[in-house]
């Protein structure tokens, strides 16, 4: 089950904000003040609030909190909030967001915003009464200079909506490509690179960065860089209980050997991590062109079977567009500090292999690393009521979330089949993510890979579904000198 990645958006249901006026009667909405708000059953009954957004601010992040029926928050740039030109919230809920920032389709603008939240129909029920509380945040991060050839260490506050600003500096006789770089331990971020007044960054950048990767960068000129430029950072995390995350941004010279912002994480100790410390060490994290999933480590030169679906969009051919993160420390997440490229991709037994070739910021290893690997199970396939466990890092923290690693176990509970051929059935639970991470016997050698649920996983026990190693290619198996990129 592969995840995607990012911050829920904004439903746009217009193509520029209105001009006409707002109401004159809406409340004052005061920024970081929580607002108890009175929810009626008729929307058009709902209080309107008024907040001016200054020109400093980048974003306005709204939120209805603890609400006790489906709710959706509606926000208008001087117009009133259920005109046609709204935006209109549509992702949690009970609990409800919405952010605004300037490069959006319908910008953030300088100005009043008026704001409402109702109720709405849910399960055939027409709207009921309630109550939340409305929460609106200004973002305006406090711009920070960024010196060549330095290293930044950055917090990224959630109050903040988990952005950071930048302002980048060279020497005077600087000139040719720079590249701004950027890492987090913790989250998916993003680089923007535009003018710095905070009006037009994001509506006219002249650079973006923004794969599902935890590392970015960017290469820009040292003649638009002498101009006066502003770098936006953004991180994506859905983890609540984290009120900041750390990012690392580096400016140099393309040329140089300058400060690098990848943090360079050992590969796991298998002996401090339990009594399934080699499997847990050799289960790795893999962050894709289109989302997240699990893969298991199975040589020392750093091979990695997965489902085929994890990878999707992955182009081979050689190309380290795969980030790889090892577990160390199993109350933590992986640090996907390493890049793969994908050597075999079989959607029609949805398996992949891939290889461990560098840094995820493009470098060699200055010497192979032996990886840590999970030993395949010989002979006969497991039994019906043998021990099973699976390994993997399920989407609980929320879609563009590192988390760290789960166990879970159970029994063989039989066999199923699909177009290909057999596949194990087993009462272990398999959330999305989980795929293409390891399924193991109780001697902890692989058994296969864990691959899907049913979606009716409650009223059919919970079983999910597990690929054996039957059904790997002999080639695969056989641990090839040399896997030819596909």
């Amino acid at each position: 089950m592969l995840r995607a990645m990012r911050w829920p958006a904004a439903l746009l249901l217009a193509a520029a904000p209105a001009a006409a006026q707002g109401p004159t009667d809406a409340r004052p909405l005061a920024p970081n003040t929580p607002l108890s708000v009175a929810i009626p059953a008729v929307a058009a009954a709902a209080t309107v609030f008024k907040i001016d957004v200054p020109d400093d601010a980048t974003g306005l992040w709204l939120q209805a909190l603890g609400a006790d029926i489906d709710i959706e928050i509606d926000a208008a740039y001087e117009a009133p909030p259920d005109s046609a030109d709204a935006l209109v919230s549509s992702n949690l809920w009970i609990d409800e967001q919405l952010l605004i920032e300037r490069g959006n389709g319908v910008p953030l603008q300088t100005g009043a915003w008026y704001v409402r939240v109702h109720g709405v129909e849910a399960g055939g029920d027409g709207p009921r009464e309630g109550t939340c509380t409305l929460l609106a945040r200004l973002i305006r991060p406090e711009p920070r200079p960024l010196a060549a050839n330095a290293l930044v260490e950055l917090e990224l506050a959630r109050d903040q909506g988990l952005r950071a600003v930048l302002l980048p500096s060279l020497p005077a006789d600087a000139r040719g490509p720079w590249i701004v770089e950027a890492f987090s331990p913790l989250a998916d971020i993003d680089l923007v690179i535009g003018p710095a007044d905070p009006r037009r960054t994001l509506q006219a950048p002249l650079g973006r960065s923004e794969r599902m990767f935890s590392y970015e960068a960017l290469r820009i000129d040292a003649q638009l860089l002498a101009a006066g430029l502003a770098l936006h950072v953004y991180a994506h995390s859905d983890l609540e209980s984290v009120d900041a995350i750390p990012v690392r941004v580096a400016l140099r010279s393309v040329d140089s050997a300058g400060p690098r912002a990848l943090v360079e994480a050992p590969l796991p100790n298998a002996a401090a991590l339990g009594p399934f410390g080699a499997p847990i060490a050799a289960t790795v994290a893999l962050f894709g062109p289109l989302g997240s999933g699990s893969g298991v480590v199975v040589d020392a030169r750093g091979r990695i079977l997965t489902n085929a679906h994890v990878v999707s969009g992955a182009r081979g051919g050689a190309a380290l567009d795969l980030a790889v993160g090892f577990t160390s420390d199993p109350a933590l997440p992986p640090i996907p500090c390493f890049a793969a490229e994908l050597l075999e991709f079989r959607p029609d037994l949805d398996l992949a292999l891939l290889g461990i070739r560098g840094w995820i910021d493009g470098r060699p290893f200055a010497s192979a690393p032996a990886f840590p690997a999970c030993k395949l199970r010989e002979g006969a396939a497991p039994a019906l009521g043998e021990r099973l466990i699976v390994l993997g890092y399920p989407m609980t923290g929320g879609a563009s979330s590192m988390v760290p690693i789960s166990l879970t176990e159970g029994v063989m509970s039989g066999w199923s089949q699909d177009s290909v051929g057999r596949l194990v059935k087993t009462d272990a639970a398999i959330h999305a993510g989980v795929s293409g991470g390891a399924c193991l016997d109780a001697a902890g050698a692989l058994v296969g890979l864990p691959s899907s649920s049913l979606a009716d996983a409650n009223q059919a026990g919970g079983l999910g579904f597990v690929i054996p190693l039957e059904r790997l290619p002999a080639v695969w198996r056989a641990a090839p000198a040399e896997s030819r990129p596909r």
